[in-house]
């Protein structure tokens, strides 16, 4: 197995023969890869014969190690994590009161009330049900007649501006 400069082998794969050379790292069949990548298993040998020329390998074992090996210091961490500090878990915020109460205390300020939106009971009356309410039977009615009176008035809009197009053509 005969490598070329790691630099320019990875700089001279296509983005879809890094994708086929990934998946053959991970010990994948080619008709694998074509399932996964949704393209046919033919696809998949020509991107994996032009990744071996690139690599300058012959076999798809070798093509395997080959960019395994080019993509390795891709993979390591670039410091070390034991040297992170290990953050406390503060609580900034802690409840007063029942659970779903909404009153909750921030560590750094006053109180706040927040009522959950599902808590807030809904109307069960409609619109008209509350002018009957508050006004009566008669302004009900008297709202339901200008309704129907300012549907009728879109509608006869309406028909007017159709029938003068249909008069323009």
């Amino acid at each position: 197995m005969h490598l070329v400069e790691p630099g320019r082998a990875l700089e001279r794969l296509s983005d879809k023969q890094r994708e086929v050379l990934d998946m053959i790292v991970e010990r994948r069949t080619s008709k694998e890869i074509a399932r996964t990548l949704g393209i046919s298993a033919s696809a998949v040998e020509q991107r994996l014969q032009a990744a071996r020329k690139v690599l300058n390998v012959s076999s798809r074992d070798d093509a395997a190690r080959a960019y395994a090996h080019l993509i390795a210091p891709c993979n390591q961490l670039t410091g070390d994590p034991s040297q992170l500090p290990v953050m406390p878990f503060v609580n900034h915020l802690s409840s007063t009161g029942e659970p779903g109460a909404g009153d909750y205390t921030l560590a750094d300020s006053g109180q706040i009330h927040w009522d959950a939106p599902w808590s807030t009971p809904l109307p069960t009356q409609s619109s008209l049900e509350r002018l009957d309410e508050q006004y009566g039977l008669w302004w009900r009615i008297a709202a339901i007649i200008g309704l129907c009176l300012a549907t009728a008035l879109v509608v006869l809009v309406g028909l007017a501006v159709a029938a003068a197009i249909d008069r323009l053509m």
